[in-house]
């Protein structure tokens, strides 16, 4: 006989299926997104195959996922948040999944983790996938703007931040960052976009870089997701003052 717990465990994996399929086929007969491939977590995190819900690129700027289910779970000021870069191990690193191998940047790591966190307790952002993780692994190839604004601000020795006007009742949030290092450990950058869906379409809300101390490339890629985070913790500060 099943008990409590197995019932639990088998009603929530039928209520994901449910979720995902459903999503699935509106998004495939609008013609708006493709799936993105399954995910297998480490064993020790005790997580089964789920799917990934699939995410916007900057590349394809009319892929739109919905999910009437999780949108009607979300409370109304919550902002479904992915952050999209093309270095896996940043990605394990801050989804939690792998061991941070540099102690150089253990502290950063926690630090996004633990303002993600946050975030996410106090009802403000709610992570894009399924399966609870905020970060997403992209081909490089879909990543070619951050990695340009990154490449842009080593040639120019500075940074800066641009902020665009959107309308303040966006409920998607997608980010992408690259980093970049001549000569790992060399000369470094990083750089941040924001994009967010709104009347319809996907609008930049925002465009960052900033110049690094010499660096090796994958702590570059973290300090990207790192201004990624505070891009998206100032964009919500303004949300939040306007509404």
């Amino acid at each position: 006989m099943a008990t409590t717990s197995s019932r639990a465990l088998w009603a929530a994996t039928v209520e994901t299926f449910v979720h995902f399929t459903l999503g699935a086929m509106e998004g495939l007969h609008s013609g708006k997104f493709s799936f993105a491939p399954f995910l297998r977590r480490p064993s020790t995190t005790q997580r089964s195959l789920v799917p990934f819900a699939a995410i916007p690129v900057l590349m394809s700027s009319e892929i739109h996922f919905s999910n009437t289910a999780l949108d009607a779970r979300r409370a109304p000021a919550c902002r479904r948040v992915v952050f999209c870069l093309d270095s896996e191990v940043v990605v394990h690193w801050i989804n939690g999944e792998w061991r941070v191998s540099e102690p150089g940047c253990t502290t950063l790591v926690s630090q996004v983790q633990n303002h993600l966190a946050m975030l996410q307790l106090q009802g403000v952002i709610m992570p894009w996938s399924l399966c609870g993780a905020f970060l997403r692994a992209i081909p490089r190839e879909a990543n070619v703007e951050a990695d340009a604004l990154a490449n842009a601000a080593l040639d120019l020795g500075v940074g800066s931040v641009s902020w665009f006007s959107v309308p303040s009742d966006f409920t998607d949030i997608v980010l992408h960052s690259d980093g970049a290092s001549r000569g790992n450990p060399g000369p470094s950058a990083c750089a941040a976009i924001i994009s967010v869906w709104a009347d319809g379409q996907w609008c930049r809300a925002a465009s960052g870089s900033r110049v690094l101390e010499p660096t090796t490339n994958t702590v570059a890629e973290l300090e990207g997701s790192a201004l990624a985070f505070e891009m998206l913790a100032s964009l919500l500060s303004r949300v939040f003052i306007v509404e």
